[in-house]
């Protein structure tokens, strides 16, 4: 049977940085690899079956350091092993605004 896709509402910008997520009572890291503001595509410590949701902290660089933004709900729209697109649930405006002036300046390089 052929897989269907549906298209992103936005487009994701290439770019590397951390992200921290709960799972089973602990805190484990991963690598996103590409971001936009609905969502990310990310390798991870653990792999996690598609439709799990939990809260995640992305580190952001700003400037020379990496600072935490919490996205207060995340689930994971496809998992393939470790690899896996997530999808941005519930972000408040003050978070949202910063992740789009990363993406924005993220373009502009």
């Amino acid at each position: 049977m052929a897989k269907t896709y549906t298209l992103r509402k936005r487009p994701r910008i290439p770019t590397q940085c951390t992200f921290l997520y709960f799972w089973n009572g602990a805190l484990a890291q991963g690598k996103i690899w590409d971001l936009s503001e609905t969502g990310w595509r990310a390798t991870m410590e653990q792999p996690l079956p598609a439709g799990s949701e939990t809260t995640v902290y992305l580190a952001l660089p700003d400037e020379s350091d990496s600072k935490y933004m919490t996205v207060d709900s995340a689930t994971l729209c496809w998992s393939d092993g470790k690899t896996a697109g997530w999808k941005v649930k519930r972000i408040d405006e003050p978070t949202r605004e910063r992740l789009h002036q990363y993406l924005d300046f993220d373009t502009e390089e």
